[in-house]
């Protein structure tokens, strides 16, 4: 993978956010030119402050590999009316 399809995975992630009536938000973990974590912000529906999406796509990155220093991590937050904040 190169950076823009992280870019355009993270982007993916962050509509998953704005579906769910998050803040825009997403992240992916890259490890040897594969995704190896998702994650999008939802503090909300998971009444989890930690839940933010670089949180979200490390603990899945972890939950599938385990723990690795040399992952890359690509965040995005799209631009929306959304005023909630957390």
């Amino acid at each position: 993978m190169n950076d823009e399809e992280y870019m355009r995975a993270a982007i993916g992630q962050a509509r998953e956010a704005g579906a769910c009536d998050e803040v825009p938000v997403g992240a992916v973990v890259g490890l040897d030119g594969e995704i190896v974590g998702r994650g999008f912000k939802q503090p909300i529906g998971r009444r989890d402050p930690t839940a933010h999406a670089e949180i979200m796509a490390l603990r899945d990155a972890a939950a599938r590999i385990g723990s690795s220093s040399s992952m890359t991590m690509t965040t995005v937050k799209l631009r929306s009316k959304h005023k909630r904040g957390v």
